[in-house]
């Protein structure tokens, strides 16, 4: 492995991983770019409760369109208003 090989490597934004026969890791490399602060805080979502509200906001919202399909869609509506009556439990919970 040359420099120029591990300088072209970082200029592609590849990593790359040298490990000797039993697996250990002699070195490694990867892209150097500054890291999207959006994707370090969707990854900490959990420790803050944010992926918990997220969660809960994105099925009340799959709910309110299953409760529009089977009212105007599939003329269901007793399946309607037992979709309607689930969504407060969901805040709640």
């Amino acid at each position: 492995m040359t420099l120029a090989a591990l300088k072209w490597i970082s200029n592609v934004g590849a990593s790359f991983v040298m490990l000797n026969r039993n697996g250990k890791v002699l070195f490694t490399t990867g892209p150097n770019a500054p890291s999207d602060i959006r994707l370090r805080a969707q990854a900490l979502a959990h420790t803050s409760g944010a992926a918990l509200r997220i969660s809960r906001e994105l099925i009340d919202q799959k709910l309110a369109a299953q409760e529009q399909v089977a009212r105007h869609k599939l003329s269901a509506p007793d399946c309607a208003e037992k979709i309607h009556c689930c969504r407060p439990e969901l805040a709640g919970s």
